[in-house]
């Protein structure tokens, strides 16, 4: 049972008692994992865009991140509707 949208209890797969610690861990790694490449990709000159910000590099990576997200989400759907239809029908792959 949620209350607010908070587990009353630790998820065993994820080891989070709530969804903004979930949120706020995942979020965490991987933007310590993007800060390090950014400093990589600034500092190897890559981008001709004198005017490139690490700003600027964040706001792309949010808006890359959430349409990946997206699309990524509509495939699982897809997949888990794939399952659920195979196991009414006893089709087996």
């Amino acid at each position: 049972m949620a209350v607010n949208g908070d587990a009353l209890s630790m998820n065993a797969f994820t080891g989070h008692t709530n969804w903004v610690e979930f949120c706020d861990h995942h979020a965490s790694i991987a933007a310590e994992e993007f800060s390090l490449h950014v400093a990589q990709f600034l500092r190897d000159g890559v981008s001709n865009d004198r005017q490139l910000t690490r700003r600027d590099l964040l706001n792309k990576f949010i808006d890359c991140f959430q349409r990946h997200f997206d699309s990524t989400q509509v495939l699982h759907h897809l997949r888990l509707l794939d399952s659920v239809h195979n196991l009414l029908y006893g089709i087996h792959c």
